[in-house]
């Protein structure tokens, strides 16, 4: 299949045409009867956080009450039944495919004994990227051919040694190693580096140091606007993408933030152009191409797909923070 008209391939648009089947985009005016409209790579999730969708108490306290070790989410997933948590899992998979995303990556907070609420993010539309957290190298290996790595709560809510340990068990599996930091204060960096990270989430409190260090080892940063102003945290993500052009976008915990991935891109843009504005070719850019070009380079193939608003000629302005007033047409390609 081919269409025409303003293709969004890495955050900016180009006239022409594109073949949806390979990717393959030929720059060109498109003749006025072929022009289908705006074509954009369809979004990916960076970070979230499914598991917990089914939890509808109001959740109170600070940052490290409510999702910390022992704190208030932890709690209520270790008292779940496990048809409750493929139910709420299942509910927000479905909004992040009538919102348009094609794939997600999915911090779990289980190891072997979740893994059929793992499964039910892996299989089905959009396409789940799973990272686990077991307890151990042990029940990693037990899991490893079924997810996509491993994930790590903080650097300061684990031991140094087992965070090392699980994420040369996760490379030897050609896995991904994710870890949030510095989320809630300034988180030592020396220790991160020894974990050797993938994808590092957060980074609130890191200095403009510390986010070149990890520019430097092209190691892309998560943010999470909409769930760090629901927590108190009012950060200029400008100061990061100064120093950084890895930065993606994720909605982080269902349980409090829908997972909706242009909703997000319209929250960073409104919050950010009231004190540093952030363009919106950028936003674009932290949901297609750059995502794409990380899993890419973890060696993970995600299926081609796209988005079609038909008969419009849509602007980068309106794609982030007006997308809501057309209607679109999702195209995918299996590869």
């Amino acid at each position: 299949m081919i269409v025409g008209g303003t293709v969004y391939l890495d955050g900016y648009p180009r006239r022409g045409y594109i073949d949806i089947s390979t990717g393959k985009f030929r720059e060109q005016e498109p003749d006025k009867g072929d022009d289908a409209g705006t074509i954009i790579i369809a979004p990916i999730n960076s970070h979230t956080h499914l598991g917990d969708s089914f939890i509808k108490e109001e959740p109170m306290g600070t940052l490290a009450e409510v999702v910390g070790p022992g704190g208030f989410k932890l709690k209520h997933l270790n008292s779940a039944r496990e048809e409750e948590i493929i139910n709420g899992i299942t509910k927000s998979k479905k909004i992040m495919r009538d919102s348009g995303t094609c794939a997600f990556i999915d911090f779990r907070e289980t190891g072997s004994n979740g893994i059929n609420t793992i499964m039910a993010e892996k299989l089905g539309n959009p396409f789940g990227i799973v990272l686990s957290s077991p307890k151990d190298v042990e029940d990693y290996l037990k899991i490893k051919d079924k997810v996509n790595g491993i994930e790590l709560s903080a650097i300061s809510d684990i031991d140094l040694s087992f965070g090392v340990s699980l994420s040369k068990a996760a490379k030897a599996a050609k896995g991904i190693t994710g870890i949030h930091f510095s989320e809630r204060y300034r988180e030592d960096i020396s220790s991160l580096k020894e974990i050797k990270p993938d994808l590092v989430i957060h980074c609130l409190y890191c200095t403009k140091e510390e986010i070149v260090e990890l520019a430097d080892l092209k190691v892309p940063i998560v943010i999470t606007p909409r769930s760090n102003i629901f927590y108190g945290e009012r950060k200029d993500y400008n100061n990061m993408c100064r120093e950084t052009d890895l930065i993606l976008l994720g909605t982080d915990n269902a349980m409090n933030t829908e997972p909706n991935i242009f909703r997000e891109m319209e929250f960073l843009y409104r919050y950010q152009r009231g004190i540093n504005r952030l363009s919106p070719e950028s936003i674009i850019e932290m949901v297609t191409n750059r995502p794409r070009m990380f899993l890419e380079k973890m060696g993970i193939k995600i299926p081609n797909s796209y988005l079609l608003f038909s008969g419009v000629d849509l602007k980068p302005y309106e794609i982030v923070a007006r997308s809501h007033y057309y209607e679109f047409k999702k195209i995918s390609h299996t590869l």
